[in-house]
């Protein structure tokens, strides 16, 4: 009978040192008072605690395992040693009597209890007790296994109690063996043929362990005729598996009928196999019996590297659904059983937050941000004044506003400065002038709401004539007063029309306004504007990362026009690689984030213009992830690798590298991803992401993404343990749930992890009907329901109908 009595989770942070419970106990006065259970409590929380950092699901206490150790810790009492068990040979033997298999693990020690007030508490004493397992390799070992899920645990004190004699077995679903009493029950019952077969060691293992072509193998059987054969393509690798005589593969046929009851399942948990197991075929056989022969024939027969070899005759009387598992020997040890499994269908695609860099200063100088406020200047410009011409329309003083390249002002002050060129009655043209000068103010009045009370001036040209004649052809007419050299002027025609494109250059009028700038409505991108431009002009470069910041973000909620970017005038100079970068940013910020071909082109010309400006160098390599698709030339990828690394050694921070870095391993995936031969490089690829990779930071998509990278190198734990954390949070997302179950289809083990039952228990509720189908071809493993947690639930579902 089990029960699950204790689960202790990791963010409990449970401490060794303090009992918060039954503390006149915790400090006995007397050995004899020693409290047990808090002393049971505490060694389990701590072993659950040193699972939980390697990601191991805690204990959970058992009867059957406690009594099998209640067995062990009277025996060791008894005799007063703790060697006086042999857990290797004799822990079977205890777990029999105790209603188990012998499908269990071990740990004994002795521990002083003290005396007095010298008396351990049950802490001290979990505390010595972890220190010397943690140094033990085998102790350590069975604590860390993740395939025992259940404890017991039992301490006797001696006569004296002076010490205390402890036992902790560690056991699973096959500890226990309820299920052997209805064989026959089966039409074709089990057999127990790998009985003579030993558990899997880790010593005579370790070429097993290597060997990642078992799923292969496996899929490899298939039944003809009454025979059972195994179809193989590759010898030579089958070859680095099978080195020994001792050394094969046996087949275990398991009828889906053994798990058709709902309070046991029929097979003998006490040995290897659970139902008709074949006899073993050792190397030898194996490869002397290939029915595929080289052609005799040929000149030159060539060495065949694919087999396919009878396994033996399929057991008569099996009608029902049924999978075979492929059994790995070496030297007679039962290293692996691989069963059926599967790998959902599809990718998931990777929600990396990945994006263009912008300057980092620029960010900086966004706080506090820039506000446009009105402002007071003095602008000027000159208008020519036709000869003879009076009369001004907007359109003839528009130009030379445009000009100015000023935004939308408010005149608070005009002044006129009007030039006449000295020819003509001087009379007529101080009128003159000051028609024209009023003529110029109504085109401004018609220009402002408020009402312009201008100053005019009116002059003649004469000081600017003797300069422009002087020591020319008529600088005899600067040497005589203003009036004789107008009346010599007007009294000869020859000489008025030769000075005429000279006389015409001095008839204008200096127009100097006192203005502010008006920033309402829409006239405020036009303000914004001009004040980044002055900050290029005086290099006030942080204002101006403000001000571009500013009127970008107004760009991209539509309050400015989206040309205008187009009007910053940015000089192409390393000075300002910022500014030209960040042109290309806002760029890209409001083309949602999607990078262009115009973008790129743009960044390829500032890096040759500042080659060393390492924003601009990741930008450029960020735009070449994102538009270029050849990935599958090995120069280029080693080439693109090198620049990724060499920016781990600049001021870019660590997680935006990684973010471009895994981006880039997706990509090389998807690039190899239908090409055969590729293992050695996916595993090259894998072993970079493990390096680099920040699993805990990664989003679950992300995480989903890498797991389905580290199944196609056939590493399934990594993969399965890098999903679990979003499934222990309960994260219903249905491609990350049916992703882990595939994959953790692929470790036996895991069928009995706590992630396993939730994650299908999620499945269940997020696709009933796809989570019917997983039980069996062509999905995972029937033999999953093993565990009975998942079987209740299959069987609640109402799946099997």
């Amino acid at each position: 009978m089990m029960k699950r009595i204790l689960t202790v989770f990791v963010f409990l942070g449970i401490s060794l040192s303090i009992s918060a419970q039954g503390k006149a106990k915790a400090e006995p006065a007397d050995p004899a008072d020693f409290n047990y259970e808090e002393f049971y409590r505490v060694l389990i929380t701590a072993m659950n605690k040193e699972r939980a950092k390697v990601g191991i699901d805690s204990l959970d206490v058992n009867d059957v395992l406690a009594k099998a150790a209640d067995l062990s810790a009277i025996e060791m009492a008894k005799a007063q040693r703790a060697d006086a068990v042999n857990v290797e040979k004799t822990t079977g033997k205890r777990m029999a009597k105790a209603g188990g298999t012998s499908k269990a693990e071990e740990l004994v020690i002795a521990i002083p209890l003290g005396k007095g007030k010298n008396t351990q508490t049950p802490q001290a004493i979990v505390k010595a007790i972890m220190t010397k397992w943690a140094l033990g390799k085998k102790e350590k070992g069975k604590i860390l296994n993740p395939e025992n899920v259940y404890i017991g645990l039992r301490a006797k004190p001696d006569l004296q109690f002076k010490k205390a004699y402890i036992s902790a077995v560690f056991g699973n679903f096959q500890s226990f063996n309820a299920g052997v009493k209805h064989k026959k029950e089966l039409k074709v019952p089990f057999n127990t043929k790998s009985k003579k077969f030993k558990a899997p060691d880790p010593r005579k293992c370790k070429t097993c362990d290597k060997f990642k072509d078992g799923e292969k193998l496996r899929d490899g059987l298939y039944v003809e005729n009454g025979k059972v054969y195994l179809k193989y393509d590759n010898i030579r690798n089958l070859k680095r598996l099978l080195k020994k005589t001792t050394d094969g593969l046996a087949v275990d046929i398991v009828q889906k009928e053994q798990y058709s009851k709902t309070e046991y399942n029929i097979m003998d948990n006490s040995v290897r196999n659970k139902g008709v197991m074949l006899k073993a075929v050792y190397k030898d056989k194996l490869f002397s019996k290939n029915l595929i022969q080289p052609d005799k024939k040929a000149k030159r027969p060539k060495k065949i590297n694919n087999m396919v070899v009878e396994m033996g005759k399929f057991p008569k009387g099996i009608t029902g659904p049924y999978e075979m598992n492929l059994l790995l020997l070496q030297d007679n040890y039962v290293c692996k059983t691989v069963l059926r499994s599967f790998i959902e269908s599809g990718d998931q695609e990777s929600n990396t937050q990945l994006e263009m860099l912008p300057m980092p200063e620029s960010m900086l100088a966004r706080v506090p941000p820039f506000e446009p406020r009105s402002e007071s200047s003095i602008l000027n410009f000159t208008i020519p004044f036709e000869k003879n011409k009076s009369e001004f329309k907007s359109e003839d003083i528009k130009p030379f506003l445009i000009a100015l390249q000023e935004p939308d002002f408010i005149i608070d002050g005009l002044y006129i400065y009007a030039y006449s060129s000295i020819e003509g009655d001087s009379g007529a043209n101080n009128k003159l002038q000051r028609k024209r000068a009023a003529s110029v103010v109504t085109v401004l009045q018609g220009m402002q709401a408020n009402k312009i009370t201008p100053s005019v001036i009116t002059n003649d040209s004469w000081g600017l004539f003797q300069l422009e004649m002087e020591d020319g052809k008529f600088d005899y007419l600067t040497k005589m007063s203003k009036k004789e050299a107008i009346k010599t002027i007007n009294s000869k025609r020859d000489i008025l029309a030769e000075l005429e494109p000279s006389l015409a250059k001095q008839r204008f009028a200096q127009i100097v306004m006192d203005v502010t700038y008006d920033i309402s409505g829409n006239k405020e991108q036009k303000f914004s504007i001009m004040q980044f431009n002055k900050c290029v002009k005086t290099g006030n470069i942080h204002q101006g990362y403000k001000i571009m910041d500013f009127v970008a973000t107004k760009v991209r909620l539509g309050k400015y026009m989206h040309d205008a970017m187009d009007s910053v005038k940015v000089p192409f100079d390393v000075k300002f690689t910022g500014f030209l970068n960040n042109i290309v940013y806002y760029d890209y910020l409001y083309n949602h984030h999607v990078v262009t071909e115009y973008q790129n082109n743009q960044l390829l010309e500032i890096q040759k213009l500042d080659p060393t400006n390492n924003i601009v160098n990741y930008n450029v390599l960020y735009c070449k992830l994102m538009l270029d698709s050849s990935m599958n030339k090995k120069e280029v990828q080693a080439d693109f690798q090198t620049k990724i690394d060499a920016f781990y050694k600049t001021e870019i921070p660590k997680k935006t590298i990684d973010a471009l870095n895994i981006e880039f391993q997706f990509k090389l995936l998807d690039a190899i991803d239908t090409i055969e031969g590729t293992e050695a490089q996916v595993e090259t690829i894998i072993a970079k992401i493990k390096a680099f990779y920040n699993f805990k930071e990664a989003s679950w998509q992300n995480a989903l993404k890498v797991a389905y990278a580290f199944a196609r190198a056939k590493d399934y734990r990594y993969a399965a343990g890098i999903l679990e954390p979003y499934i222990k949070q309960g994260i219903k997302e249905k491609n990350l749930v049916f992703g882990y179950i595939s994959i953790a289809s692929h470790s036996p083990d895991k069928f009995f992890a706590h992630s396993f039952v939730d994650a299908l228990n999620m499945a269940k509720e997020l696709d009933k009907e796809k989570y019917c189908k997983l039980f069996g071809d062509p999905h995972m493993s029937f033999q999953v329901l093993d565990n009975p947690r998942v079987k209740a639930d299959f069987y609640e579902s109402g799946c099997p109908k």
